[in-house]
């Protein structure tokens, strides 16, 4: 039932699928009308896939501790967005992912 995914985010990226708008939960309303705009900036997405880390300035390689199935937060207009065989995704760098909430799509 899982889909092979034929892209790979590089370094220290996310491979994020948007939820749709539409669906409702009371996590969703928070993070859609909670001041942040009337043009929704902020957008849940899915991990469907987690670039390797890169090296910081000292070497240090940093675990963002984002996982595949996650639900992440973040700004959609930092994010670049992709078709691959007419699906569409967005590429989120780790910085720019602004919470992980606990909850199932």
């Amino acid at each position: 039932m899982s889909e092979k995914l034929t892209v790979r985010p590089y370094g220290n990226k996310v491979l994020v699928v948007e939820i749709d708008k539409e669906v409702s939960s009371a996590a969703q309303l928070i993070v859609l009308n909670s001041g942040m705009g009337s043009d929704n900036r902020f957008v849940k997405g899915l991990v469907k896939a987690v670039g390797d880390p890169t090296p910081n300035i000292a070497g240090i390689l940093i675990d963002p501790k984002i996982n595949v199935g996650d639900v992440v937060v973040y700004n959609r207009h930092n994010a670049l967005e992709i078709t691959h065989q007419q699906k569409k995704y967005k590429i989120v760098p780790y910085h720019e992912i602004q919470a992980v909430l606990d909850e199932d799509v």
